[in-house]
């Protein structure tokens, strides 16, 4: 055992008996948790801060890209708090900086816009945040292998949207039962009705998708759904009225009025391509199928209006025919009525 030299002090100075034994023998001190252990571990990266040990730049992008990317797997927003604690070492005033490029890199070489949640902080920085694709689900879908389960839930995820959208208001979860027990969804996901809400919790509303509105005033309390912040930045609600509208032939979005306002106020620049598109189709077809040229219109309206006067000219003919007709047999008729009266009077005459 080596000597300790003068005025060294054993790091096990001012230990019980117990404890000296335990960090020795490399077991536990008796009546120490975890959560200790771990408040010890953070306050050690606290000490080791302040003695000048911090995380380079790089190393804290690293760690942050990789943080925010397995919240977007999980579908559960990323705390700034967490962030820093995490990815960062504490180190919070380096927070902004990292961010911004942070922000650059995901966009840049990923493809993925990062949205903040919540109020804004004096720093104009968000409490939480999310990453959302800058590209359209449909074509998401196309690069990315997925099973039959997440098909299933991402369909009741949009026939839910749809609803809510088409109706204008927030429903109940009598309404969403009732739409995927109508298109047998149900029996895939939830099969009983007392476990929708833990369902629609835990997929939906978690990863703000949904936003559960409850009101306490009721007893039961009613709980309603709306659109989540989520659901606004990956879901397009122009997208969701096109669908709607082919299920009903012959109706153009802007037949539904107030969903193609709200529709046109978000997406306007989605709205007017899509009109610029149906313009141009219109013209293409009329070039295909173009109108008469004048002179064989005029040239038709004169054959027509022959026609029109011979055809009159006829009927003229005609009615003047019938005419003298009714007369020789009016005439006829008083003919023979003078003769039979002459014949009469010859007879009472002989008599």
């Amino acid at each position: 055992m080596a000597r300790r030299k003068k005025g060294e002090r054993d790091e096990n100075w001012g230990l019980k008996k117990e404890q000296r034994r335990g960090r020795g023998s490399g077991l536990s001190v008796p009546g120490e948790s975890s959560s200790t252990k771990e408040g010890k571990r953070s306050r050690k990266k606290i000490a080791l801060n302040e003695m000048g040990v911090l995380l380079p730049h790089d190393e804290m992008l690293h760690n942050s890209l990789l943080y925010l990317l397995l919240m977007q797997h999980k579908k559960i927003p990323a705390k700034k708090s967490d962030m820093i604690k995490h990815a960062m070492n504490g180190q919070s005033r380096e927070f902004e900086d990292v961010f911004k490029e942070l922000e650059t890199v995901l966009n840049d070489i990923f493809g993925i816009k990062v949205i903040g949640i919540g109020d804004t902080q004096k720093s104009g920085l968000y409490p939480n945040y999310i990453l959302v694709s800058n590209y359209n689900l449909s074509v998401c879908d196309m690069v990315t292998s997925r099973d039959h389960d997440v098909d299933c839930r991402r369909s009741i995820l949009f026939l839910i949207l749809t609803v809510i959208f088409m109706l204008n208001r927030s429903i109940d979860e009598d309404l969403i039962w009732k739409v995927m027990n109508d298109t047998k969804l149900n029996s895939l996901v939830c099969e009983k009705k007392d476990n929708l809400r833990r369902f629609l919790k835990q997929e939906y509303v978690t990863t703000m998708y949904l936003n559960l509105e409850e009101n306490n005033d009721n007893d039961p309390p009613i709980v309603r759904y709306s659109w989540g912040c989520r659901a606004d930045k990956e879901y397009s609600k122009y997208s969701i009225l096109k669908f709607v509208t082919k299920q009903f032939p012959g109706k153009k979005p802007y037949d539904f009025t107030i969903q193609y306002g709200v529709a046109k106020e978000t997406e306007g620049e989605l709205v007017a391509a899509d009109a610029a598109i149906e313009e141009r189709e219109a013209e293409k077809e009329a070039e295909n199928y173009p109108p008469l040229e004048g002179s064989l219109l005029d040239e038709d309206d004169d054959l027509m209006s022959q026609n029109f006067r011979r055809d009159d000219s006829d009927s003229d003919d005609e009615e003047s025919r019938s005419e003298w007709k009714r007369r020789g047999t009016r005439e006829t008729m008083e003919a023979e009525d003078i003769d039979s009266g002459r014949e009469e009077r010859a007879n009472d005459d002989s008599s």
